[in-house]
């Protein structure tokens, strides 16, 4: 079985500063996941906390099987795609969530007066649900993850159930459909592996007569010979695969400069062991 890289698994939430937004429909959204999300005069996009279920996309192809004259299967034909967003709200007093069960026009606010505390009404009836834009922000760590609905609508709404021994949420599904591109939605992810450049010093002491030090990188080692010149030293730092770029200055024997570039922060190591009559240190 192939090593998994955990660096590429995920577990997505939206901790402070993310969740669901919306939007109206048409509005221009993000092209990647750090651009500041719209914003629009008199429009609150928030809609709340959503249950630990979190949100299920879900993508379904209506395909057909063509058989040949023997049966055998020979082709296969898509005759649509289907895309769902399923999550469920638990903020039922939040007027905007109300407006997402109900419809954004069958629901009006009255502000608190010193009579009467804030006041939602709602009215249910048989009009269409209105079509939104929606963005989606997620973290994992420091890594992040943005999606962009350009149209989604709710096409189904769950129970809303009253009682004792449980909270009443609103568990929607929205239907996603394309935009002028033909795109249902975007995804955009960025790692939290930014080029980080950094300064080492690494002196040998002793001095050594013979042998090799490993200049380790996070878990990859460049073999380095003990009166290397920085040449032959640069050249095998560099060919690292973790290294985006290397320059090391210095004389044969050292001390040697060694400045590399990183995707992230990498820490950096030596390893003297195979040096004779010396020790070897980086700082």
């Amino acid at each position: 079985m192939a090593h998994t890289n955990v660096r590429n698994t995920g577990v997505w939430v939206p901790k402070a500063t993310g969740g669901i937004y919306r939007y109206p429909l048409g509005t221009i959204l993000p092209t990647d996941p750090w651009t500041p999300r719209p914003v629009i005069p008199n429009w609150d996009p928030r809609l709340g906390g959503v249950s630990d279920e979190g949100v299920t996309s879900t993508t379904k192809r209506d395909t057909e099987k063509k058989k040949d004259w023997n049966g055998d299967k020979v082709r296969s034909v898509q005759n649509g795609k289907d895309d769902t967003l399923k999550l469920t709200f638990i903020e039922p007093k939040n007027p905007r969530v109300m407006e997402e069960y109900f419809g954004k026009a069958n629901v009006t606010v009255t502000e608190a007066t010193a009579q009467h505390g804030t006041l939602i009404a709602a009215v249910s009836n048989s009009d269409i649900l209105p079509h939104f834009a929606y963005i989606i922000d997620t973290f994992d760590g420091a890594d992040r993850k943005r999606r962009c609905l350009p149209d989604a609508q709710v096409s189904e709404t769950g129970d809303e159930v009253w009682q004792s021994k449980d909270w009443t949420v609103h568990q929607l599904t929205y239907d996603l459909f394309p935009d002028l591109a033909g795109n249902t939605f975007y995804d955009y992810t960025e790692r939290d592996d930014k080029l980080i450049e950094s300064t080492y010093t690494v002196t040998l002491s002793g001095p050594p007569t013979a042998g090799t030090f490993d200049f380790k990188v996070a878990d990859l080692a460049a073999e380095i010979a003990y009166n290397s010149t920085q040449a032959a030293f640069q050249s095998a730092v560099a060919a690292l695969a973790n290294v985006k770029s290397a320059t090391v200055t210095g004389t044969a024997g050292g001390p040697y400069t060694v400045k590399i570039t990183t995707a992230g922060v990498a820490p950096v190591s030596v390893d003297g062991t195979d040096l004779t009559g010396g020790t070897v240190a980086v700082a």
